[in-house]
Formats: structure tokens, C-alpha cells, sequence
């Protein structure tokens, strides 16, 4: 029998509000990989310092003025994930919201993101992943990763970010499977919130 996701699909919106109910809850120094043009930055505590990373310009550019506006200045870098300009042990969380899919190397990214989290610090991500083993929509990711990586930003819809975060040695704190609409019938794309927390 061939396998088959059960999760009710969300909004965009329910998507963004679902993320940002997470990254409310978190303190201290906030390091957002893949950071885009800012569209997290009004769900953060008033404690938060917050350091974004950005690698494309033109979306690095917007950043920048949307960073100023809510008061983050000078924060934001050109840089990719799997390659962090920062510390060691010097972020008390870092955040991302469909990046994961499009690093170049995702085992690369989460260990660079391991290295910079101060032990137990919080790893919160949001990431469309890989349909369950055997199902119709997993042969159709297979299919479309290899268009999707060329044309949409590297983006590989068949990946799976949460075994990934696991392997690199985050113990699960919070994991919410659901599934994004995307217009097509039948076809939702699943979904997590996944939070890990680096051991102590």
C-alpha cells in the first residue's frame, strides 16, 4: 500500500503566523540565515539582537532598509550558510524559513549552524520536505527537483532538513508536520516547524 500524508493544509498566511508564534519565543542573540528581505523581522521579543545573513544582493539591499526600520542596524552580511563569518558559540538561537531546501550543502549548513549556537541554543526552522516514502507526490518531487533546482533558486523539493538537523546532533524540542496549499488540487506541498535544541 503506498504511503500517504494525513496533515489538513494551511495558508501562506498560517504558514508565516505559525513561524513567527515560534520565533516570538525566542531571547537573546538571533541569527537568521537566508534572511531574504526581512519578512521575520517583526515577530521578535524587544530583547532580541538580531544578525541576518543574505547572499543575494539585490534582496540583501531591501534587508538592509527593512533591518534599519525596525532598528537592527548595520547587521546584516553577505554570506551563505554552509560558510558562517561568526564566532563560535555566540547565538542564542538561529532561525530560518525555507532555506534549507536551496543550501548547496545541507549537512555543511547545519554543522556551521551547530558551531555558532552557544550550547543549548535553539535552532527554529520552517521548510517545505520530502512526501512520504512510496506516496504520489514523492515521485512527483523527485521529478520536479531537478527543474526546480535550475529555475527556482536551487530549491530541492525532495529533501528532508529535519533527519538532516537530527544527524548533525539537534534533540527535537517542538516537530508540527502539515501541508502548505499551493493552488493545485490535491497537491499540498508538507511542511514543518521543527525546533532542536543544541546539547548542552
Amino acid at each position: 500500500m503506498a504511503a500517504a500524508d494525513r496533515t489538513v493544509p494551511v495558508s501562506r498566511d498560517e504558514l508565516r503566523r505559525r513561524a513567527h508564534d515560534v520565533f516570538a519565543g525566542l531571547h537573546g542573540r538571533v541569527l537568521e540565515v537566508g534572511a531574504g528581505e526581512g519578512e521575520n523581522l517583526d515577530a521578535f521579543a524587544n530583547d532580541v539582537t538580531w544578525t541576518g545573513i543574505e547572499p543575494d544582493e539585490e534582496s540583501r539591499r531591501l534587508l538592509n532598509i527593512e533591518a534599519r526600520r525596525y532598528g537592527f542596524v548595520e547587521q546584516v552580511l553577505d554570506a551563505r550558510c554552509e560558510d558562517l563569518p561568526l564566532p563560535s558559540e555566540s547565538f542564542d538561537a538561529v532561525i530560518a524559513t525555507l532555506v534549507f531546501c536551496s543550501v548547496t550543502d545541507v549537512e555543511a549548513s547545519l554543522a556551521e549552524v551547530m558551531r555558532v549556537l552557544k550550547p543549548g541554543g535553539t535552532l527554529a526552522c520552517v521548510e517545505h520536505v520530502q512526501a512520504a516514502k512510496g506516496s504520489a507526490r514523492r515521485l512527483i518531487q523527485n521529478a520536479a527537483t531537478p527543474i526546480s533546482t535550475r529555475w527556482d533558486g536551487n530549491c530541492h523539493w525532495n529533501r528532508d532538513p529535519v533527519s538532516a538537523a537530527r544527524a548533525a546532533g539537534f534533540v527535537d524540542e517542538q516537530f508540527e508536520r502539515f501541508e502548505l496549499a499551493t493552488g493545485v488540487p490535491f497537491l499540498p506541498a508538507p511542511c514543518v516547524v521543527y525546533v532542536g535544541v543544541k546539547p548542552n
